[in-house]
Formats: structure tokens, C-alpha cells, sequence
């Protein structure tokens, strides 16, 4: 794992850069309020775009623009009985660089709630404005019309624009109300006013434009988020089928921050979104005391976090919570003795997760900076959440190690999280029934030497090799300890008579053993005693013979006399041997 220096953890980096590539919560609100504007900015061009646009009229003969806007507001409106003809008069603003010549241009009439004479009608000549002196006078265009008031009494509103030779219209639509009443009414009724427009209402029609340009582009995005939830839901099976959507705003623009709680050796996730349990973040990783949280990223490893508050970026998934605490296990093994005897013993270990660095270790990551406001509460008494308490402590573990335990680990089954606790105190008190199954039950309940321990030797030699196999894990074991040795009562109840057969014969063959073993060693004693005084008596002879001879030599120089002598001195001591033979001790002394 490599190390990661201090400058590079999150709550180190204090530039505005840093802040936005170390915090991904605050990237995805700055990615709404981005989104946001978008839309909102789209929908003011749009509206800005459609209020003030006046269409324009390009003639390529003339190689010009034709460019007019509605000179004055138009009146309230005309009231006339059934039938009666109106003359309409219009004027509007020449814009400045259009084209001069108005002689094809025409007024057109744009629907057909009002009928008139003429569906078109041609445009008068140019006239100035009439302004106060001193100020720029602008071109003002003048057409008439003549309309017919429809037969049915009511209100009616009829449009005309400007239109070029080429058929193309130019200028605004320009409208005129007309109120029809009863021919048989002696005097028109009054036309009702038109309400002024309020503040109120023109900021309504501004918003509602807004809304009216930037509706595409918010439909389409919705569409998007949509097939983006349904496509998740469908390749992760998530259930509730919301599950996919939330997770596309979480990762776009944070606006659901779920949480998981790693404690002990347990990961907590938010029930209310199944996407974190399978995809994974982004989300708040709670990491309770004495725990740490091995973190992977797609099928990779990541990174390893202590206790406090960290947040999971885009599909970082906690693998695993290690428990950093020190562990007491107690497992019941059962096995058998060198001489098939089932027995069941009880094996204690105390473990834990080792503190020194290993190789390959990163440094510790320094403890979590408080912020001002976190620290004028803690120094005020405030509450402070317990999970920036524990993270601004110092916690000195081995990530090297809770990464070996998470990885070096077998698990019990597809899909399941790695136990290191059970299975490295289950693989350890199988030393203690390894070693058992190497002794008899004679040897382990009563050895023959009353100075030996063989419970002591069992468990110091479980002791040193679970020591050499935690040492390379990254585990410290602090002590192991044997219970007492008991039959196995769940193999003996239906095989009690057998068992006790066979403890029987093991014991008989074993005393057997032992008095072949005494017998022959009586017999080489015997054999031994015996070559012992052949040999003796053997010696005894030489010297003897040596001696009589000595003896019979003496100072006499006749040699007949001394071969006489020793043959003499060489039957006494056969007489001696034949004695000895049939279990009488020599005498060599009296045959001298």
C-alpha cells in the first residue's frame, strides 16, 4: 500500500482547488448549482430573445434588410354595430440602415377573425416624426385599412404585418380590438379598459417565459436521469425501483448523501437506498472506536480509514470493517488421540491486530483538524457529534495489517464477508488438536513421568506456531490456554461398547508391549551375566597359567620338571572352569 503523505488527506488541503477534488459533496452541489444556472440562463436568453426579436426581411434584389417596429400603442379598441365599416390606420418606425424602398412592400392581414375589403393593403410614404427641437426625428410609416364588423355582437381582435416582395414578413404583428354590439342599442356601451399591466403580472410572464424556453432542456435532462435509474435498476436488480434514480442525483449533483456505519466487524447500510450496498458511494462512512474500514473502488483496493466521519467517493464500497480491539476466542475442538480415542477440548486465544509497522505499511494518517466552529463548541461544552471527537483522536494501528486479514483471509462462502476473528482463532486451536492427536490418552491423562506436563508442552507449542503465523498476518497473540480434556460425548453415545472395546485392547496390547519389552530385557541381562563371567573366568585362566608357570620356572633350569609343572597347573585350571561352568564360583586361588 503506498503511503500517503500528510499533505495529501483530505482534511489537509485548505486551497479552493483542493477543497473541490478532496470534498466530491461539494464538487456535486457546485454540478447543481452549474446545472441550475444552465437552465436558468437558457431560459433568460430565450425569453430575452423571444420578447425582443423583431423579424427582419432580407431582399437579395435590393440587397437590403427590410426592419420596422410599432410606431405608437395602438388605440383601446373601436366599437361598431353588425356590418359597419371601420378604417384602421397604422404607423410604425423605419429601423435605421432598412431598405428605402417601400413601394412592394404590404400590409397583410394575419388572421381572419375580422374580414376586410382587401386581404392587403400597400404602404404610404415616408413622414418624419414630429419631435421637439433638437431631438433626432425618426421615419414613420403609414397604411390604412378598411375592415367590416362581424354580423354576431361581441369582441374581436384582428392582426396585420408587413410583408416584402419575396413573401417574407418583417416588423411586429400589430392587433386592433373591435367591439360589436346590438344594431337595435341606441348608444354603444362603453368599452371596457384594459387593465394596466402590474409589477406582479409582468414579472409573472417574465418567469413563465423563462420556464416556457428552458421546459426543453429540463425535459430532456429528466428523461436522461430517468433511463440512467431504470438502466441501474435493471443491471443491479435494486429494489425499490427509486433506488436507481437516487443514486444518479447523489453521484450528479448530491442531493441524497446516504450512510454506512462501520462498527466492530459489522457495515450498517441506509435502508432506504440499496444502491450504496451494491454500487457504493457517494456516502457518509461513519467508522465507530476501535474499528477500521478497508475500501475498495470498482474490483481495486483503495484505501484504509480509522474511526471518525469519511466520505465515500463515486462507487468506493466499504469491503470490510476489522476490529481493532483485542479479541478473546474460545472454540471447542474436537479430535482424536494417537490411539483413536474421541476426545473434546476447549482452546482460548487472545489476539489482537498488531500496532508495529510493518513492511509495505503507510505512515498513520495524523488525527482529523476540528474546525473553528467544532472547536469553540468543544471548548464551550457543546455537543460535538462523537464521531468528529473519535476521528480528532489519535489511533495508532497497521493498515498493512488490517489489509492482510481482509485479503488473506478465506472466506466461508461466495458473496460473504472475511471473518479473521473465527479463522484465525479456528485455525489455531487446531495446533492444540494437531498436537493431540500425536499423544495417547495414557500419555495426556497420565504420562509415566510424573515431572512432565504434556498440557503445558501442547500449548506452548500451539502458542509458537500460532505466534509464527500471526507474525506474518499482522496478528499478535497474547496467550493461549487448554481446558480440560473430556470424552466426545456426541461420538461415544452410539459407539460407547466399541470405544470401550478398543480403549481395552489399546491398553492391553500396550501392557503387552510392555512385558515383551521387560522380558526381553530380563533375558539380555541373563545373556549379558553370563558372557560377563565366561569373559572373567577366561582372564582368570590366562592369569593363572601365566602365574604357574612363573611359579614352576622359577630358579630350576631342568626343562622336563617345567613342562611337567605347567601341564600340571593347565588341568587344575580346566577342573576350575568345568566348575564354574555348572555354577560353582572358581577358585583360582585355592588351585594356585
Amino acid at each position: 500500500m503506498n503511503a500517503t503523505p500528510p499533505a495529501a488527506h483530505p482534511h489537509r488541503c485548505w486551497t479552493l482547488t483542493g477543497s473541490l477534488l478532496h470534498r466530491p459533496r461539494l464538487l456535486a452541489f457546485a454540478r447543481l448549482l452549474l446545472a441550475l444556472s444552465g437552465l436558468l440562463w437558457l431560459g433568460l436568453i430565450g425569453a430575452t430573445y423571444a420578447m425582443g426579436l423583431v423579424p427582419t426581411a432580407f431582399d437579395r434584389e435590393r440587397n437590403c434588410t427590410y426592419a420596422a417596429e410599432q410606431a405608437y400603442p395602438p388605440l383601446e379598441g373601436v366599437s361598431a354595430k353588425p356590418g359597419e365599416v371601420i378604417p384602421l390606420d397604422w404607423q410604425v418606425f423605419v429601423a435605421p440602415g432598412s431598405c428605402r424602398d417601400w413601394n412592394s412592400v404590404r400590409l397583410v392581414r394575419r388572421n381572419e377573425a375580422v374580414p376586410s375589403r382587401e386581404a392587403t393593403y400597400p404602404v404610404g410614404a415616408e413622414t418624419l416624426e414630429i419631435v421637439p427641437p433638437g431631438q433626432p426625428a425618426r421615419t414613420i410609416l403609414h397604411a390604412s385599412i378598411i375592415v367590416t364588423a362581424p354580423a354576431q355582437p361581441g369582441f374581436y381582435e384582428t392582426a396585420w404585418q408587413l410583408q416584402a416582395a419575396n413573401g417574407l414578413y418583417f416588423g411586429p404583428v400589430m392587433t386592433r380590438r373591435i367591439q360589436v354590439y346590438d344594431a337595435n342599442a341606441p348608444l354603444p356601451p362603453p368599452f371596457p379598459n384594459q387593465a394596466p399591466e402590474t409589477l406582479t403580472g409582468v414579472l409573472l410572464s417574465w418567469v413563465l417565459s423563462i420556464f416556457k424556453y428552458a421546459a426543453p432542456a429540463l425535459m430532456a435532462f429528466v428523461f436522461v436521469w430517468w433511463r440512467a435509474g431504470n438502466f441501474l435498476n435493471e443491471l443491479y436488480g435494486l429494489k425499490p425501483p427509486a433506488s436507481g434514480h437516487r443514486h444518479v442525483g447523489t453521484i450528479l449533483f448530491g442531493l441524497w448523501t446516504p450512510y454506512v456505519r462501520a462498527q466492530r466487524s459489522q457495515i450498517e447500510y441506509d435502508p432506504a437506498y440499496a444502491a450504496g450496498a451494491v454500487i457504493g458511494g457517494p456516502a457518509w462512512l461513519i467508522v465507530a472506536e476501535n474499528t477500521a474500514a478497508v475500501i475498495e473502488r470498482g474490483a481495486g483496493f483503495s484505501r484504509i480509514v480509522g474511526p471518525g466521519i469519511t466520505f465515500l467517493r463515486q462507487h468506493e464500497r466499504v469491503r470490510a470493517a476489522v476490529d481493532l480491539n483485542t479479541q478473546q476466542w474460545r472454540n471447542r475442538e474436537r479430535t482424536f488421540t494417537k490411539d483413536g480415542i474421541p476426545i473434546e477440548v476447549d482452546v482460548d486465544l487472545v489476539y489482537k491486530l498488531t500496532e508495529r509497522t510493518m513492511d509495505g505499511d503507510a505512515p498513520p494518517e495524523p488525527p482529523y483538524a476540528l474546525g473553528p466552529l467544532m472547536r469553540l463548541r468543544q471548548r464551550l461544552g457543546w455537543h460535538v457529534p462523537a464521531a468528529l471527537r473519535e476521528a480528532s483522536r489519535p489511533h495508532r494501528f497497521s493498515r498493512e495489517a488490517v489489509r492482510r486479514v481482509t485479503y488473506e483471509t478465506a472466506s466461508s462462502g461466495p458473496g460473504q464477508p472475511t471473518d479473521w476473528i473465527a479463522s484465525f482463532a479456528r485455525m489455531r486451536s487446531g495446533d492444540i488438536a494437531d498436537e493431540i492427536a500425536e499423544r495417547r490418552l495414557d500419555e495426556l491423562c497420565a504420562p509415566d513421568d510424573p515431572d512432565r506436563h504434556p498440557f503445558r508442552e501442547i500449548v506452548q507449542a500451539g502458542l509458537e506456531a500460532a505466534r509464527r503465523v500471526g507474525h506474518r498476518l499482522g496478528i499478535d497473540v497474547i496467550d493461549m490456554h487448554m481446558g480440560t480434556i473430556e470424552p466426545s460425548k456426541d461420538l461415544l453415545k452410539d459407539y460407547r461398547e466399541q470405544y470401550a472395546n478398543q480403549l481395552i485392547a489399546n491398553w492391553q496390547i500396550e501392557w503387552e508391549r510392555r512385558a515383551r519389552l521387560l522380558d526381553e530385557e530380563g533375558k539380555a541381562r541373563a545373556l549379558q551375566a553370563v558372557e560377563e563371567a565366561r569373559a572373567e573366568a577366561q582372564a582368570n585362566m590366562i592369569q593363572a597359567l601365566t602365574e604357574g608357570y612363573r611359579i614352576a620356572v622359577g630358579d630350576n633350569a631342568d626343562p622336563q620338571v617345567s613342562h611337567e609343572v605347567i601341564a600340571l597347573r593347565f588341568i587344575d585350571t580346566l577342573e576350575a572352569l568345568m566348575q564354574n561352568s555348572r555354577g560353582q564360583p572358581p577358585n583360582v586361588d585355592l588351585v594356585l
